[in-house]
């Protein structure tokens, strides 16, 4: 009688182990059709999906009044790709999701005034706006990926919700910067950078 339990057992969990998933995730994919990777991979450039209104996003050029700027803008050269950045969830999956909360930091060409790693944050400018800038510290925040069935294939629309209260909105671009607003989301594209030749280390 035992036998004849632990083969049912074994039955059924073989059968339910092996049963086809209902879902599949909706990965998001670079410009080329590519899975976007989750992590030290690869970083990309994040350029706009309609061409001709400006570049990919960089950092700002400092004022008179500043000594660095921290600000995340949209560069106003069109060809310009902006800066690479990587983009890291703390889910131990290999590829983005949509939905899926991540991180991203500025990787190559940062200006030596900017102390790295130069993590996105967004601070609240009230009454202005709630701007994109670079930080050099962990703060917990996270953005997520929204499709966009603007502009062809592969078009996303960044998602940001504040901890403390959950209010969401999406990002888009105000004279330039990038801030979170409710209306006009920036919609972008990932652009394939460079491979990432050290292995292991966490980019947040």
């Amino acid at each position: 009688m035992k036998i004849i339990f632990l083969a049912f057992f074994f039955l059924l969990f073989f059968f339910f182990t092996t049963l086809p998933s209902t879902t599949a995730a909706d990965f998001v994919y670079d410009e080329d059709g590519d899975e976007v990777f989750n992590g030290v991979t690869i970083n990309y450039y994040i350029v706009p999906a309609l061409r001709g209104r400006g570049g990919g996003l960089e950092l700002g050029k400092k004022t008179k009044n500043e000594t660095c700027s921290f600000y995340v803008v949209q560069s106003r050269n069109d060809t310009s790709p902006g800066l690479p950045a990587l983009l890291r969830s703390p889910e131990f999956v290999p590829y983005l999701e949509e939905g899926m909360p991540f991180r991203i930091r500025f990787d190559e060409e940062i200006p030596p005034c900017v102390r790295q790693p130069a993590i996105w944050e967004v601070v609240d400018e009230f009454p202005t706006s709630w701007s994109v800038k670079v930080s050099a510290y962990e703060n917990g925040e996270a953005f997520k990926l929204e499709k966009s069935e603007k502009y062809g294939p592969y078009a996303y629309k960044f998602v940001y919700c504040r901890p403390s209260d959950n209010v969401c909105g999406y990002l888009g671009i105000k004279n330039r910067r990038l801030v979170v607003r409710d209306e006009n989301p920036f919609i972008v594209k990932f652009r394939k950078g460079h491979e990432i030749h050290f292995g292991g280390a966490s980019i947040v």
